[in-house]
């Protein structure tokens, strides 16, 4: 009964993660490694405000084949005094790895991006992996992700960000009822040193430590997440990240 009990899980489990309007859960300020399925349509919007400023970043992918997704991130801030434009992000997402077991899932994906900046900030090109483990009851997720920011002028050095992430499923697993899944995010950056004309800078470069509850409210092709950053620590001449708040709402279709 007991391995009759797990292939059940499994098969809800596969329903809810593959079915042409279903969202696979994952954190909201780290990465996973969940792709669209072959032409499914991603479109959604976040808002992330902390002292001082507000951004709204305007979302869009499309899964090209059931294991390369492409985006597009457009975010406006007021970080610099008035809300205008910060940039455009292309972004794609590729899934290379897939295990089946009972009742989970495993995944790995290579992730990139570049993201063309307004103000005279750099251009950035991202670069790294993502995995996670999805299941009826508990998941995880774990990223890494290098941040080169190409400028022709002084600007921080290039990042390292890296993210843990844990997660449990409070309701019952069913696509046709409501889904909540509340996740505990932990999240680092190691930063360079800055260099100008080639030359390090003194007294740049640093860590910093943050963590992160959030949850994932999903209902069939419809999902929010939501959470709060909370800064712990930093090394080094890096700022420690402020306290800010994170709500997203998507849907695929």
């Amino acid at each position: 009964m007991y391995i009759i009990r797990e292939y059940i899980l499994l098969g809800s489990l596969l329903f809810v993660l593959s079915g042409n309007f279903i969202f696979a859960h994952e954190p909201i300020y780290g990465n996973g490694p969940h792709v669209l399925f072959k032409g499914g349509l991603a479109p959604g919007i976040t808002l992330q405000s902390g002292l001082g400023y507000i951004e709204t970043e305007f979302n869009l992918e499309y899964g090209l084949t059931n294991k390369l997704t492409i985006g597009t991130d457009i975010p406006f801030s007021n970080e610099r005094g008035n809300y205008s434009l910060n940039g455009i992000k292309i972004k794609s997402k590729y899934r290379f790895y897939t295990k089946y077991s009972r009742g989970a899932m495993l995944q790995f994906a290579a992730l990139g991006g570049y993201k063309f900046s307004n103000n005279s900030l750099p251009n950035i090109i991202n670069a790294g992996f993502a995995a996670g483990r999805e299941a009826v009851d508990w998941y995880w997720f774990a990223s890494a992700v290098y941040v080169a920011k190409v400028s022709n002028k002084t600007n921080p050095g290039d990042e390292i960000n890296y993210d843990v992430t844990l997660g449990y499923r409070l309701t019952k697993l069913s696509y046709y009822k409501p889904d909540l899944v509340v996740f505990l995010e932990f999240i680092g950056k190691h930063q360079f040193s800055s260099k100008l004309n080639d030359v390090v800078v003194k007294q740049t470069g640093g860590n910093s430590f943050a963590v992160a509850p959030t949850l994932m409210f999903t209902y069939r092709n419809y999902a929010v997440r939501t959470g709060v950053e909370l800064g712990i620590g930093k090394s080094g001449y890096i700022r420690k990240p402020k306290t800010n708040f994170k709500i997203s709402i998507e849907m695929h279709i």
